[in-house]
């Protein structure tokens, strides 16, 4: 904006009865703010779009989330009440949030690991609960079949090829991930999702076979009891 158009601007705000200084004070606070509130100083990790976002709270929301990239595979956000203090710092990124408020989101993984086994986690912002839903405990039947084949594979390569590839030899840490978006059923209560075992062209783990499950997670309400449940898709 050029010096005329400023001018323009602050007489205008006058003219409605809103001085710039008044302006500048109304305007939303940002990340940059919460975080110099919560004396926290160190802020070389995260990105300056990041530190500038205004946080400013849906209507009748009690909570909301600020979000930024680690790198180009991870993602982590805090969750923010409506008096800007944080109530959470979760690595991954949102999947859905519950009519609760409490958030529904997908674990980062480690990038470098030979295989990627997903994860799928719950927050409570009301008690800070943050527990994994998905996968499954105690291990389900379709899991374990799973399992089993993929340790008999594991078996017929001998451990010299997981030396030699710096593979961690856990058939339960098979590759694993999230296919299209869950969907959120509040007439019955459920999230339901649908995930891929096996990644064949993952290289560092070359299985022969693959296989997709239907998950289904429930009650969402409270979500201190949401379990999910594998099926054969």
């Amino acid at each position: 904006m050029n010096y005329f158009g400023t001018i323009l601007s602050a007489l205008i705000l006058v003219w409605i009865g809103i001085s710039p200084i008044q302006q500048v004070q109304r305007s939303a606070p940002t990340v940059r703010d919460v975080f110099a509130a919560a004396n926290i100083s160190d802020l070389r990790q995260y990105p300056d779009d990041f530190l500038n976002t205004p946080v400013t709270p849906s209507p009748g929301k009690k909570y909301f989330q600020a979000s930024y990239h680690i790198n180009p595979s991870a993602e982590a956000f805090y969750v923010i009440s409506r008096d800007l203090k944080i109530v959470g710092e979760l690595n991954g990124w949102e999947l859905l949030t519950l009519p609760d408020e409490s958030i529904v989101y997908h674990r980062n993984q480690v990038h470098f690991a030979p295989t990627h086994a997903l994860e799928i986690a719950v927050f409570d912002p009301e008690s800070r609960q943050d527990r994994v839903i998905y996968p499954p405990t105690p291990t389900e039947p379709v899991r374990q079949a799973f399992i089993d084949r993929v340790a008999a594979v594991y078996r017929e390569r001998g451990e010299a090829w997981f030396r030699e590839h710096n593979h961690h030899m856990d058939p339960q840490m098979f590759d694993s991930r999230l296919i299209g978006d869950p969907a959120l059923d509040l007439r019955n209560q459920t999230i339901t999702f649908t995930v891929q075992y096996g990644d064949p062209d993952n290289a560092s783990d070359p299985l022969p076979f693959m296989e997709r499950v239907r998950v289904t997670c429930s009650p969402i309400s409270p979500p201190v009891r949401l379990h999910c449940h594998e099926s054969r898709s």
